[in-house]
């Protein structure tokens, strides 16, 4: 039998549950996935976490990958995506590092700045649930994943895609004036 006729029966096993099959196949790619770990140049907690990440994934989709014979290319796409999600994340936190000194430079760096600022984003949530539950939904999916996509934001509250872009202006330039109204922005912005 063929490497991957045989990868193919022991996918199958392990949708149905067969731990030992799910050790074979880690005995198999897991040195696969560690390199894939290494071209991405993760550190050694990292790069562990990354490729039992990959296993946890493939364990819980195993029933559903298509082409079991391609289980070695399956794990190899999952643990590039793995790697470039969690480089992503170690350059989002290494952004981060530093903050409080920037933040002594924005005019909330004092303990009273602090208040204001939590102050200030407690407003915008009250005035936001204040708004119609379409207008709330964009803005809650805008908070929760600023960089969202116009057609992620489209499937994620049931609109069509050519219609976000205005509905995105109208609902901000709607949450704008509540907040002037209430003290909180300047009316000008």
């Amino acid at each position: 039998m063929r490497d991957d006729e045989e990868d193919a029966v022991l996918v199958r096993r392990v949708a149905s549950g067969d731990e030992a099959a799910l050790r074979v196949l880690m005995s198999r790619y897991t040195t696969d996935i560690h390199a894939v770990a290494a071209r991405y140049r993760l550190g050694t907690a990292d790069a562990m976490d990354m490729v039992q990440d990959v296993w946890l994934r493939f364990w819980q989709h195993a029933a559903t990958i298509r082409q079991p014979d391609r289980a070695r290319g399956w794990l190899h796409r999952t643990a590039h995506r793995q790697a470039w999600q969690l480089v992503r994340q170690l350059r989002r936190e290494q952004s981060l590092d530093g903050w409080a000194e920037r933040a002594a430079g924005d005019g909330y760096g004092s303990p009273e700045g602090h208040v204001v600022r939590a102050e200030h984003a407690r407003a915008v949530w009250e005035a936001a649930v204040r708004l119609d539950r379409r207008d709330r939904e964009l803005i809650m999916a805008i908070a929760d994943e600023p960089r969202i996509s116009y057609a992620q934001l489209a499937r994620r509250i049931g609109v069509p895609e050519s219609s976000v872009g205005s509905m995105r202006t109208r609902c901000l330039r709607k949450l704008r004036r509540q907040l002037a109204k209430e003290g909180i922005l300047d009316a000008g912005m």
